[in-house]
């Protein structure tokens, strides 16, 4: 049997943050992701969320805007106040881990 194991790797030069308290009723919300941050003038390359959540994760395109975003804690996004923190970095999946451990 195989298994697949998810391991988060991060990059030296990567900020991944978390961002909460998201409207649960908006169906736009990766471009109003966007456009928050970059009304801020804060560019991302990548926004992972699902609709069904309340959160959801970005990726800074400039690491050095880090504490930039972090400070747009507590600014309304449609609404709502966001909740901005510093995560372990985007995750990556990978295949086969070999096997199912255990004994010999």
């Amino acid at each position: 049997m195989k298994s697949i194991v998810d391991t988060c790797v991060l990059q030296a030069d990567t900020v991944d943050l978390f961002v909460g308290n998201l409207p649960m009723d908006d169906d736009d919300r990766l471009d109003n992701i966007r456009n928050f941050f970059s009304e801020h003038g804060i560019e991302l390359s990548d926004v992972r969320t699902k609709l069904e959540k309340p959160f959801g994760h970005v990726t800074l395109a400039k690491p050095g805007d880090k504490e930039k975003a972090l400070a747009l804690s507590g600014e309304e996004l449609n609404g709502n106040p966001v909740r901005i923190d510093v995560t372990g970095g985007p995750r990556k999946s990978f295949g086969d881990a070999g096997g199912r451990g255990g004994g010999k």
